[in-house]
């Protein structure tokens, strides 16, 4: 009897997106020239910072911009002084092996899947982190960089952090961390004077519109018109990540459901918090949770920037939001008590009243 072939056991991955292509194979890099400049500035000026913090909203594009990074780094064997962009040869072996994921000098730091429990951690690990920066004991195998991806800080606890920021402060020689975050505010004052910031903003609609082309994974059953993409284009803030998600798995429910609760702000529906804080902490629902707290926070910025007269209470909203995400992502709480906490925080900071 013929031997059946054995199976690939392939774990979910953190960091890709239902619905869309791993950041790792993507072949371009769209409305962030900008940022992409400062870091190519950087290497032709032989000074490369030894951490970047590559900073903003959720789906930017920031793990895309430190894959783009990583492929030029693990590939350009010295500083090339008329660099003008990050463009490489995609057929290079270097570039095949990072989109494997298979690179020996390339390290992605991220929430990983756990055996034992069937699900992908709420953190970061600190054992990987030590992983990570142990990494940096070993030669190169190209004899050129050494890249560590961490995607994202924002799941680094506070040992995870601690970890992590004994390396940065004293940076192996030929090694580089790209840090993702979409929270800075949140992350150790220490963590940031260890890096040089660049930060990604939200994409033009044409750019928005060519990434969402570009990013699609083909085997999904998202189809997008003109309208459509407008509509999403507004609503993710020109965050094409953001726009999957809201398309792939009910997120636009969940938003519609999310205005609704707050529509009558400060007042709040909370029957309708009742109903969608058991919808996200359901099993299987952390994609529907994360995303709810996004949504959330997207619309903690829009009435920041539209209720100038209680500034002092959004910012302190803003700062209190921030806290309780991140906390609860760290340990694990209860997702059902820390969406409800969040509806209920809210109007304690941004009540009319407030000044």
């Amino acid at each position: 009897m013929a031997r059946k072939p054995a199976t690939i056991d392939v774990l979910p991955e953190s960091d890709l997106r239902e619905g869309a292509l791993h950041p790792r194979v993507s072949k371009n890099l769209f409305g962030h020239q900008k940022a992409e400049q400062e870091f190519v500035s950087a290497i032709s000026s032989n000074r490369m910072p030894h951490a970047w913090l590559v900073q903003g909203p959720s789906g930017i594009g920031k793990a895309t911009f430190a894959y783009r990074a990583a492929k030029y780094l693990l590939t350009a064997s010295s500083p090339n002084t008329s660099l003008k962009d990050l463009n490489i040869d995609q057929y290079d072996p270097s570039v095949h092996q990072i989109m494997a994921h298979s690179h020996p000098d390339l390290f992605v730091l991220r929430r990983e899947w756990n055996r034992d429990t069937k699900k992908l951690r709420q953190s970061i690990a600190v054992d990987d982190v030590r992983k990570a920066t142990g990494f940096f004991q070993f030669t190169s195998a190209t004899g050129n960089n050494r890249v560590v991806i961490v995607d994202s800080c924002d799941d680094l606890n506070r040992n995870g952090a601690n970890a992590l920021l004994k390396t940065l402060e004293e940076p192996p020689e030929n090694g580089i961390f790209l840090l993702l975050s979409n929270s800075p505010g949140q992350l150790p004052a220490t963590i940031h004077s260890r890096c040089r910031h660049l930060t990604l903003s939200g994409l033009g609609i044409d750019d928005f519109r060519k990434t969402l082309e570009t990013s699609l994974d083909p085997q999904s059953s998202i189809n997008l018109g003109v309208s459509d993409i407008e509509r999403l284009h507004k609503l993710a803030k020109g965050s094409p990540g953001l726009a999957i998600d809201l398309v792939q798995g009910g997120g636009l429910e969940i938003q519609t459901e999310i205005e609704r609760i707050l529509r009558n702000f400060p007042r709040i529906e909370h029957s309708r918090s009742h109903v969608l804080a058991n919808r996200i902490a359901r099993p299987g629902a952390d994609p529907d949770y994360r995303l709810t707290l996004d949504l959330i926070r997207a619309w903690v910025q829009d009435r920041a920037k539209t209720d100038t007269a209680n500034a002092t209470g959004w910012v302190q909203a803003w700062s209190k939001l921030n806290e309780l995400v991140a906390n609860a992502l760290a340990l694990n709480l209860d997702k059902r008590r820390t969406l409800l906490q969040i509806f209920n925080m809210l109007p304690e900071h941004c009540s009319p009243s407030v000044n």
